[in-house]
């Protein structure tokens, strides 16, 4: 079996890496809403709604992806927070072990 080698701090880089991807996301939805409202008042008519709506839908699918990142990212730093408190605990016990 293979065994998976990684750091507190590996862990630490890849949350953050997910929590900027997860905030990219978020911005790229509200800037995207941003733009389809601004054409909106120079636009008007039936192809404007239907253009709106279809940005609505990225921008709720980009919002799904971008909550899923951060509950990732969320995710990693509770493995590293473990993980750091379990290193702690274990050269807790070895300095307690009498020569």
């Amino acid at each position: 079996m293979a065994k998976i080698r990684v750091t507190p701090e590996e862990l630490g880089t890849a949350s953050q890496k997910l929590a900027e991807m997860s905030n990219n996301y978020s911005e790229i939805s509200k800037q995207l809403l941003q733009e389809a409202s601004n054409m909106g008042a120079a636009w008007e008519g039936a192809d404007n709604q239907a253009f709106v709506q279809q940005i609505t839908g990225m921008c709720n699918s980009l919002q799904k992806m971008a909550e899923k990142l951060a509950e990732a990212s969320a995710a990693l730093d509770k493995q590293k927070n473990n993980y750091q408190a379990r290193l702690q605990a274990n050269i807790d016990a070895i300095k307690k072990l009498a020569n």
